[in-house]
C-alpha cells in the first residue's frame, strides 16, 4: 500500500486532537516569537539575510550547546544514542552548516567500548596527554606523537627506550585519537600478538589467514613490544610479512621497543639474518624514530 500524504492543516488537526488544539496554537506563537526575538543577534553574529534557513537550526545548535554547557562528564542525561553536539561551522565559501561530533561523554564512551576491543591497556582508557610526564628525554617524542594525532600521515613511529619510558602509555594515546576518528585499531604486544597467530595455524576452526589479514590492513597497526620474548625463525618471518605488507600498502603502524634499530636487528639476524635485516630496511624507510629516554618511571619513588 502506498503512503498518502497529509495536508498541513490535516497535521495540525490532528496535533490538535492530541495536544488540544488551543494548546499547539500556543506553542506555534511562542516558537515564531522566540525566533522573531533571537533572529536580529544570529544575524549580525553569523552574518545572515533576515529569513534564512540557517537561523532555526543555529537557534536548536545554540540551545543543545547551552543545555550541555555545564555537563561535567558523569552521568549523563542523554540516552546512550545521543552522545553528540552539534558543531557551527563555516565553509571556506563563507557558507555555515552544522555537522555533529562526539561530545566528551561520547568520546570517553567510544574510547572506553574500543580500548576493549581494541586491547588497548584498560590503565590507559581514561588518560590523557596532561596525564603523561614529559621529561628532557621524551619531550621531542611526544611532540612526534601530538603531530602523528594532527596530521594522520601514511609514516610510522619507532618509539624505543628501556622499560617503564612511556612508551606504551604514548602508543595508546595516538591508539585512543585514532578511535576517536572512527578508525581501525589493532594494538597488541608482540609476543601474545605472535602466540595468537600460531595458536590458529593449529586449530582448525579459526581461520589464522583472517587474523593476519587483519593486522595487515586495519587503518593503525601498534607492535607493542617489538623484540621481546622468545625471538625464532617463524616469529621474524611472521613480523617481516604483516610490516612488508603495511610498508606496500603504504599504511602507518607503530612499534615499540626496547631497542634502537641496531640492537633490534641484532637479535633478528642471530636467527634469521635474511628477514631481520629486510625488516629493518623497511623500518629504516617507514618510521619516524622517538627515543624516550632510559629513566624507569615506574620505579620512581
Amino acid at each position: 500500500m502506498g503512503t498518502t500524504t497529509q495536508s498541513p492543516s490535516t497535521q495540525a488537526t490532528r496535533l490538535g486532537q492530541i495536544f488540544n488544539l488551543s494548546t499547539f496554537e500556543e506553542f506555534r506563537a511562542k516558537s515564531r516569537a522566540h525566533l522573531a526575538q533571537v533572529t536580529p543577534r544570529i544575524c549580525e553574529k553569523y552574518g545572515l539575510e533576515a529569513g534564512s534557513d540557517m537561523i532555526r537550526l543555529i537557534d536548536r545548535a545554540e540551545q543543545e550547546l547551552a543545555e550541555c554547557a555545564g555537563c561535567s562528564g558523569e552521568p549523563c542525561q542523554k540516552s546512550s544514542q545521543q552522545y553528540w553536539l552539534p558543531v557551527i561551522k563555516r565553509t571556506d565559501k563563507g557558507e555555515w552548516y552544522i555537522p555533529r561530533a562526539l561530545c566528551k561523554v561520547g568520546e570517553l564512551r567510544r574510547v572506553r567500548r574500543g580500548c576493549k576491543h581494541c586491547k588497548i591497556p584498560a590503565m590507559y582508557a581514561d588518560k590523557t596527554f596532561s596525564d603523561y610526564e614529559e621529561t628532557a628525554d621524551n619531550r621531542r617524542t611526544v611532540k612526534i606523537a601530538k603531530w602523528f594525532i594532527a596530521q594522520t600521515p601514511h609514516q610510522s613511529l619507532y618509539f624505543f627506550g628501556e622499560c617503564g619510558t612511556g612508551k606504551t602509555f604514548l602508543a595508546s594515546l595516538i591508539a585512543k585519537a585514532y578511535l576517536l576518528d572512527f578508525k581501525t585499531v589493532v594494538f597488541g604486544d608482540v609476543p601474545s600478538l605472535l602466540e595468537e597467530i600460531k595458536r590458529t595455524f593449529g586449530d582448525a576452526t579459526k581461520d589464522g589467514g583472517a587474523i593476519l589479514d587483519g593486522y595487515c590492513k586495519c587503518d593503525l597497526l601498534i607492535l607493542d613490544d617489538l623484540g621481546a620474548g622468545q625471538v625464532t625463525e617463524w616469529n621474524v618471518g611472521v613480523l617481516y610479512q604483516i610490516i612488508n605488507n603495511r610498508y606496500n600498502a603504504d599504511k602507518p603502524t607503530l612499534i615499540t621497543s626496547n631497542y634502537d634499530l641496531a640492537g633490534l636487528g641484532a637479535k633478528f639476524g642471530k636467527v634469521d639474518a635474511f628477514s631481520g635485516n629486510r625488516i629493518i630496511s623497511r623500518l629504516s624507510q617507514m618510521c619516524v624514530l622517538g627515543f624516550l629516554g632510559t629513566l624507569d618511571r615506574r620505579r620512581k619513588s
